[in-house]
């Protein structure tokens, strides 16, 4: 099992990266945020008999229904290029009726869960989330929106 301390020190040498914990416990787990460029990110830490789970939240509302499929298809195209994370699909019990919302998640076995392993996960959410926030805000919203790999090529202008 992990104990609090391991992990309150985790996230205290996380600081100097712009991690923030704001609570929590090994039986509730814990509630962070990180500063990204443009807002701040809120992440959670859960940990259970097995497994470490650090997950972000990104899209908390439910995409609009035409633009479900090229969402997906982004996020799953996303998933085979990302190294440790992963984004899921999770059903909010904070709305009703319950929504399919997006979270950008790692995990990993508690058997290898250490400071190291710690800050490759953390770096991996904050990466990630950075770099795709945007544009699954989007992509949730906008069904004329095409992402850059969904683009059509544009001629060449050299001839």
């Amino acid at each position: 099992m992990i104990s609090e301390h391991a992990v309150y020190s985790y996230f205290a040498q996380a600081a100097a990266n712009g991690w923030t914990l704001t609570g929590g416990s090994v039986t509730s787990g814990w509630r962070a945020f990180f500063k990204g460029k443009y807002h701040d990110f809120e992440a959670y830490l859960d940990v259970d008999s097995d497994w470490v789970y650090l997950q972000c939240p990104l899209l908390r509302a439910e995409a609009a229904e035409a633009c479900k499929k090229g969402l997906y298809e982004k996020l799953l195209r996303l998933n085979d290029q990302m190294f440790l994370a992963k984004f899921i699909l999770f059903e909010s019990e904070a709305q009703t009726p319950k929504q399919d919302w997006v979270a950008l998640a790692v995990e990993c076995p508690v058997g290898v869960f250490d400071a190291a392993m710690f800050r490759i996960m953390t770096d991996a959410i904050a990466t990630y989330a950075e770099q795709y926030d945007r544009e699954i805000q989007i992509l949730a919203e906008d069904a004329q929106f095409k992402s850059t790999e969904q683009a059509e090529p544009r001629e060449s202008r050299l001839g």
